[in-house]
């Protein structure tokens, strides 16, 4: 996976994931926060250093933080 190189990449890699936030969830065997959380946004944050845009699909559980 690579990692996005200017802040320009990674808000636009942001907003991606935050799109898609509801499939990570969901194959995580999680409920998407109705309002979002802290740990909603832990997570948003270090999945778009490196979420791949185009493959819609979210960085596996198993990558990311499990914040509580």
């Amino acid at each position: 996976m690579g990692e996005n190189a200017d802040l320009a990449s990674f808000l636009e890699t942001l907003a991606a994931w935050i799109d898609d936030a509801d499939g990570w969830y969901g194959n995580a065997g999680r409920s998407l926060p109705a309002d979002g959380d802290w740990s909603f946004f832990a997570r948003a944050l270090r999945a778009a250093t490196s979420y791949e845009q185009g493959t819609q699909a979210p960085m596996a559980a198993s990558n990311l933080c499990q914040c509580r």
